[in-house]
């Protein structure tokens, strides 16, 4: 801990920060980085992550693991959902290198073009920390092999990075991907979106993942807007009393009809 915290220390005033600055940028109190920087406490991972991103440097050097990378092969995982997706950095033995986070980039909602542009624009940021990268898993909503816009994701990618190995598949791949020696399982996405995926000895099958305009079944969103419409529908006078008047209001702080623009 006492490395961490004098590398941080040492960072932040390479780039000419005081303590209540960097808090400022980290969203968090001045004793936190106090802590930190005295060795009494270390950041969670998600705080390293902005640590390393900000001081333009990997997690590994941020924690002094300077681990001999010659020879190891470097990857990129990307996982989307219906609102984010998430670009991870490792080499073969698993060591994070760095992660990054852009908008969602399903392409029945944002179209093939968008859902491309959100890719490279994440591979390339972590492309110019190692300079190369020797293969790409990417799993994503929305994605079906046989479908157009899943062929022309993969022949984007391709054309981009001739030289690196890439895999796209749907995002339920990421969970089966966890459990290779399972003859047979079912698998649930349960998100903006849903998608069960039953794995059987013979056969395979995947039920949904149309998108949440589509799915009522196991949607979070769906059930999300059936309690919204259920109080507004009191309020209203047409529907009947529900307690989830009381228990939606107190979550956001303020009844849901007289805050349309933070609902939508």
């Amino acid at each position: 801990m006492r490395y961490v915290g004098k590398n941080i220390r040492d960072l932040r005033e390479q780039k000419q920060l005081t303590q209540e600055e960097l808090a400022q940028h980290l969203g968090i109190s001045v004793q936190a980085v106090s802590k930190w920087e005295c060795g009494v406490a270390i950041p969670d991972l998600w705080k390293l992550s902005m640590l390393a991103d900000l001081f333009a440097i990997s997690m590994d050097d941020l924690i002094g693991r300077k681990a001999e990378r010659k020879n190891k092969q470097i990857m990129l995982a990307v996982a989307g959902d219906g609102r984010r997706t998430e670009f991870l950095l490792f080499d073969e033995s698993g060591t994070i290198l760095n992660r990054k986070v852009l908008g969602a980039c399903n392409p029945n909602y944002y179209g093939t073009q968008k859902c491309c542009e959100i890719l490279q624009a994440g591979i390339d940021m972590l492309i110019n920390i190692v300079m190369k990268i020797d293969g790409i898993f990417i799993g994503i909503p929305g994605y079906k092999s046989k479908e157009n816009s899943g062929k022309v994701i993969s022949d984007f990618l391709a054309r981009t990075y001739p030289k690196t190995d890439i895999m796209i598949r749907s995002n339920i791949h990421n969970i089966t991907a966890c459990f290779p020696d399972l003859k047979q399982a079912t698998f649930v996405i349960w998100d903006t979106g849903s998608m069960v995926y039953a794995k059987g000895l013979e056969h395979s099958q995947i039920f949904g993942g149309w998108g949440y305009l589509l799915e009522k079944e196991g949607s979070l969103l769906s059930i999300g807007k059936d309690a919204i419409s259920a109080v507004l529908a009191e309020a209203n006078g047409v529907g009947e009393k529900t307690s989830l008047t009381e228990r939606i209001t107190k979550h956001m702080g303020i009844h849901p009809l007289e805050d349309m623009e933070t609902i939508y």
